[in-house]
């Protein structure tokens, strides 16, 4: 009951995404079905084959034969067209379940998304979406089609041979409850195997995105071994599994082999007696193979089904994750201003970064964030952006005219962002600055990159904007990336526009040429500006600096800096 309890929010789970593809499903369970059927109508047609050949009647032979050949082409048509409806959905079943994985790490909290390695979530969403794929389309329709091949072969040997049939059948139970016992100890080994892999991907993942790291501090080599421990880990976990495995079928196919061996036995018996044919004795032999093979790969099916259960939680404990809140739709807003009331935040288990702090941050101002490192300054903008919410108190959009909106999710589209880093997607120079607006056209970018000093390398380049870059911007100085990431910012064109370090890789004159766009935009963005470079501060309405939990104003030292 403890079992059931446990496992019913998981099969809820698993149907609800089966259901768009029950009706091929059923297309599959028939074809097993009627293979199933046709499986124990061989043994039938075999024997009458046999007993003709024996008794001299050939026309009647050659029927069966005829018959036998049939069945065959008929099961081989059936299992082709299986295969390709089973390739099929599995494949399907696999897309839809790592979109949905992919919906739902965009839905959840940045912040409880940072618990998990990007390691550990991509394992989730390849391995362990594989798992639960193979145990919905491959293994739910053969159970029931076994079941019925079981219940049709033990009846047909009952009118044959009660007493074998049931000998038979009672090897099968037996065989079940050992693949119980093992299938609790295959869980907890498939849950290991998972973590291990995750483990594996996280090292192998972050070596590769930081080999630059590795190659200047030689620690090729120590990274080498380290990997190398991790897939030891993974493989002895392996090993152990197929150990458990081994054992299960080993007891498993004696039982089947016994049952064989048995109906030979008694088939031969019965020949010796007089009492059978070698019609009836081939029948015995197939139907208790009919009977116990089902038996045996259910017995086989068990692991894999837990495997798949346990597969599906770990996907599950990901929908488990915060969701982001989302407010009313956004106003259109073509200039809005940013109001923090009684504002609070902590990190779990440290002090607070803000306590209560109030703030009026007018439409079109450009405000520099200053402070020592670690002090809030990147916080306050994700709170701004809502990927961190406030534990006490409110921040506001609000538009010239007065009109408020609460900062959620959905105000994310009145905020351009240019984060710290490169953070530019593989592919073209124009997919890059289309994230801003899909909508922009060629004499728009051209026109925002002429702005931002990007044109000056993008125009020598042989395709222009269509040219490829790599990974993180490959094939880019971090100065050009960073000018890409800024026009893809002003390509947005959204009201608020917020620069965490986004020209620390630029020289003085380009610098200045960013600052004198953002300054010339019609209408005025309200711009937040987070950098170590004082020299980027002069262009500043306003100083802000966060100290002690406090956001203060720091007007005198803006003045300061207006005069050097």
């Amino acid at each position: 009951m403890q079992v059931f309890k446990r496992l019913s929010p998981v099969l809820l789970w698993l149907y609800q995404e089966l259901k768009p593809f029950l009706q091929y499903l059923g297309l599959m369970l028939v074809f097993g079905l009627i293979v199933s059927a046709s499986s124990v109508g061989i043994a039938l047609v075999l024997k009458s084959l046999i007993d003709s050949a024996v008794a001299g009647i050939g026309p009647k032979a050659l029927h069966y034969a005829l018959l036998f050949f049939g069945i065959i082409v008929i099961q081989l048509t059936l299992n082709a067209l299986n295969s390709i409806v089973s390739t099929r959905t599995h494949g399907s079943l696999i897309n839809q379940m790592q979109k949905r994985v992919f919906k739902v790490l965009t839905q959840s909290r940045w912040s409880a998304l940072n618990r998990y390695h990007s390691g550990d979530l991509m394992t989730r969403a390849t391995s362990d979406v594989q798992v639960v794929s193979d145990g919905i389309v491959h293994i739910l329709p053969e159970t029931v089609a076994l079941g019925f091949r079981l219940v049709l072969a033990f009846a047909v040997l009952c009118f044959f041979d009660p007493l074998l049939a049931v000998f038979a059948f009672l090897l099968g139970p037996l065989s079940l409850l050992f693949s119980r016992y093992f299938g609790r100890k295959m869980r907890k080994m498939h849950l290991k195997i998972q973590e291990a892999e995750s483990l594996c991907r996280e090292s192998l993942n972050e070596s590769m995105q930081n080999m630059l790291v590795l190659k200047t501090f030689s620690q090729e080599q120590a990274m080498e071994e380290r990997i190398g421990t991790l897939q030891e880990e993974r493989l002895s976990w392996q090993t152990k599994r197929v150990k458990l495995f081994s054992v299960a079928n080993s007891i498993i196919s004696f039982g089947f082999w016994l049952g064989y061996f048995l109906a030979f036995i008694w088939g031969a018996y019965g020949i010796y007696r007089g009492t059978g044919s070698f019609g009836v004795m081939t029948v015995f032999l197939q139907l208790v193979g009919q009977v116990q093979g089902p038996l045996v790969q259910l017995a086989h099916f068990y692991p894999k089904m837990i495997a798949a259960l346990a597969s599906a939680e770990r996907i599950m404990e990901l929908e488990n994750l915060d969701k982001e809140l989302f407010g009313e739709s956004k106003s259109p807003m073509e200039t809005c201003g940013i109001y923090l009331e009684q504002l609070s935040f902590s990190y779990p288990q440290r002090e607070k970064i803000f306590e209560e702090q109030s703030l009026r941050i007018a439409a079109g101002e450009m405000v520099g964030l200053i402070g020592s490192s670690g002090i809030g300054k990147t916080t306050f903008l994700q709170l701004v952006l809502s990927l961190l919410y406030p534990k006490g108190g409110h921040i506001y959009f609000v538009s010239s005219e007065g009109a408020r909106i609460e900062v959620s999710a959905s105000t994310r589209s009145l905020v351009s962002y240019v984060p710290q880093g490169n953070t530019l997607f593989s592919g073209t120079i124009a997919d890059n600055l289309r994230m801003g607006d899909a909508k922009a056209n060629e004499a728009e970018m051209m026109e925002v990159c002429k702005l931002l000093g990007a044109w000056e390398f993008i125009a020598p380049l042989p395709e222009g904007l269509n040219t490829r870059i790599g990974e993180k911007g490959l094939g880019l100085s971090e100065g050009q990336a960073q000018r890409l990431a800024i026009a893809r910012a002003f390509i947005k064109k959204a009201p608020i526009l917020v620069l965490d370090e986004a020209t620390s890789a630029l020289d003085m004159e380009h610098e200045a040429m960013i600052f004198k766009a953002i300054s010339g935009l019609s209408p005025r963005r309200t711009c937040l500006v987070v950098t170590h470079r004082i020299s980027s501060l002069s262009v500043c309405d306003r100083l802000l600096k966060i100290e002690e939990g406090e956001i203060r104003e720091a007007q005198d030292l803006l003045e300061q800096i207006k005069v050097v």
